[in-house]
């Protein structure tokens, strides 16, 4: 797997998926879900609103991008209740991820790291970079997957907030085995 870090707009990235993750709460989208929000004129919004996505563990939701993106699809990953969320559940997330793009044929993709603040109680940055692309990694090889073919952008970087996270994080993306990190 290539996995590289981006300064680059969702819009601008080569892709054939864009992964979004939601907290369960009601509240416009922020982060790189608030851009895809306005680049689709409000439709997650929208969507947020009428509970047809509500950001629950384990939900899964599948958008298209209505020719307003380069991506063919955007998923929705939900996180759950935002004081409820752990390393092993993010971990789960992305094991479920995993076999899910094997199954729709999604290799290049655009993943927006979740925003974390004061008020997402939230790991070291070293954990949640092994749970996410380890727990991908996981998911796509237990479901007979090459994880060869895949290749991550990373977006939203500056979400995590000190450079000691951020760095931990690089390094531990790198350290994974099976993993090309491009950008670090």
């Amino acid at each position: 797997m290539i996995v590289h870090i981006t300064d680059q707009p969702i819009n601008h990235v080569p892709c054939d998926g864009i992964i979004l993750h939601l907290f369960a709460e009601k509240r416009p989208p922020r982060g790189t879900a608030g851009a895809v929000d306005w680049l689709l004129n409000g439709f997650l919004s929208r969507y947020l609103q009428e509970e047809r996505i509500r950001g629950k563990e384990n939900e899964i939701v599948l958008l298209p991008t209505r020719n307003r993106l380069d991506a063919q699809k955007i998923l929705i990953f939900g996180l759950g209740r935002p004081n409820a969320f752990n390393v092993a559940d993010f971990k789960a997330v992305w094991q479920k991820a995993g076999q899910t793009l094997l199954n729709l044929n999604l290799f290049q993709l655009v993943i927006a790291i979740p925003i974390l603040s004061a008020k997402y109680p939230h790991p070291e940055g070293s954990t949640l970079a092994s749970a996410m692309i380890g727990g991908l990694l996981e998911g796509i090889k237990k479901s007979g997957g090459d994880t060869k073919l895949f290749q991550v952008y990373l977006t939203d970087f500056s979400e995590l907030k000190t450079k000691q996270i951020k760095n931990t994080f690089r390094e531990q993306i790198a350290a994974l085995p099976g993993i090309q990190a491009i950008g670090f």
